[in-house]
C-alpha cells in the first residue's frame, strides 16, 4: 500500500509570520490538530496542538507576542507519495512523530499529509479484507 492511497490531500498551511492566535483559530474552525508552516509557499515546519500546549501554555509564555516561526517543529520531515505505508510508519517511529508531510518527488511540492490515524485505518481495512477472504475461502469449502 502506498502513502498516496491513504494520505489526506487537504493540508492547511500558514505563513511563518502567522500569530499563534490565528493558528489556534484555524485549528479550531477546521477541526484539525496541526498546520504546516510555510515560507514563501514552501513547507518548512509544523505546529501541532501539542506544540501549543507544551511550548507555550506549559511554559507560561505570552502567546500574543509569538509567531509560528517561534514554536514550529523543524526541519520538516517529509515522505514521497509513492513510498510504502510501512516506510512512513517506520519513519514516524524513528522520529517520534505522528504526521508526515507528503511530497511529490519530482517537484518537491506538498501534496498531502499522512498521520498515524491514516495508517491505522489502512491496517484495519487490510485486516477486514483478509477476514472476508478467509470467510469466503471457508464458504467455498476449501
Amino acid at each position: 500500500m502506498k502513502v498516496k492511497d491513504w494520505m489526506s490531500r487537504s493540508v492547511v498551511s500558514l505563513d511563518l509570520s502567522s500569530s499563534l492566535e490565528d493558528i489556534a483559530r484555524v485549528m479550531r474552525e477546521g477541526k484539525i490538530s496541526s498546520v504546516v508552516i510555510t515560507d514563501g509557499g514552501k513547507p518548512v515546519g509544523m505546529i501541532t496542538e501539542r506544540d501549543l500546549v507544551i511550548k507555550v501554555i506549559a511554559k507560561g509564555l505570552d502567546y500574543k507576542s509569538l509567531r509560528a516561526k517561534d514554536i514550529m517543529s523543524f526541519p520538516l520531515i517529509t515522505i514521497n507519495k509513492d513510498k510504502e505505508l510501512e516506510e512512513a510508519a517506520n519513519l514516524m517511529i524513528m522520529k517520534g512523530i505522528r504526521r508526515l508531510v507528503v511530497i511529490e518527488d519530482e517537484t518537491k511540492q506538498m501534496v498531502g499529509i499522512i498521520t498515524t490515524s491514516d495508517i491505522a485505518r489502512s491496517l484495519a481495512k487490510e485486516e477486514s479484507l483478509l477476514l472476508k477472504a478467509i470467510a469466503l475461502y471457508h464458504e467455498e469449502g476449501y
